[in-house]
């Protein structure tokens, strides 16, 4: 499949992250996660990237939690705080076709192995300009790509005022 590239304008979301005091990149993925299911019609397993540092390199780690932020972020932490005391990483993966894969290393994760069959969103690196917020956001093997960014869009501006 091609590859969608755009800019996603993020300057909402940044602002409900720092006043939520939480991280950025587990409310990229709640939000991913929401927009990706409504457009694909179907459940997804979130899978993402994180950087191994105590072995180098990256591991793929999943967040099977359903629900809220809140709950979703919760996971997220606890998944997290695993991975970087034992190394843990992901023992079941589901099947690739029901993995939403979400890579902050973009150059790593469009080869092939990694989003063979599943959806995938790759990000860049968060960027100011005049006064707005981006990621280059990178989209493979969505139904309807522009639809899935118009879905993303909307919710990163929408959590400004209302919120996860």
């Amino acid at each position: 499949m091609e590859l969608y590239k755009q800019n996603l304008d993020v300057t909402e979301l940044v602002g409900w992250v720092e006043r939520q005091r939480v991280m950025m990149f587990p409310a990229l993925l709640y939000l991913f996660v929401r927009a990706a299911e409504e457009g694909e019609g179907r459940s997804l397993c979130p899978c993402y990237t994180v950087l191994d540092e105590k072995n180098g390199g990256s591991s793929w780690l999943f967040n099977a939690s359903r629900g809220s932020f809140d709950d979703f972020y919760r996971e997220y932490v606890s998944v997290w705080h695993r991975f970087s005391e034992s190394g843990e990483t992901v023992q079941n993966l589901p099947s690739s076709e029901a993995c939403l894969y979400v890579s902050c290393l973009e150059a790593w994760g469009l080869r092939e192995e990694f989003a063979q069959d599943g959806l995938f969103l790759a990000l860049g690196k968060l960027f100011e300009n005049g006064g707005c917020f981006y990621i280059p956001l990178t989209i493979k093997n969505a139904v309807r790509p522009a639809d899935l960014f118009g879905q993303l869009q909307d919710l990163c501006r929408e959590c400004g005022g209302k919120g996860m």
